[in-house]
């Protein structure tokens, strides 16, 4: 089963630093929230374009869980 991945993040100095990584866009949202309120400014959440346990090579995608 592919698993996606998303990024909890800001761009700090014009690099996006990543604060949590999850594996559902409900637990992203709960990061992103936790962050705001804790000060945190535009935060954002990124969905990876590669799947949990996936490595791409030669643009083919390899399940590593196989």
């Amino acid at each position: 089963m592919k698993k996606n991945i998303f990024r909890v993040g800001a761009d700090i100095e014009e690099e996006f630093t990543e604060f949590a990584t999850c594996t559902s866009i409900e637990s992203a949202e709960k990061a992103k929230q936790l962050l705001e309120g804790a000060g945190w400014d535009d935060v954002e959440i990124r969905e990876s374009n590669l799947y949990l346990d996936t490595i791409e090579i030669d643009g083919k995608e390899i399940d590593l869980t196989q």
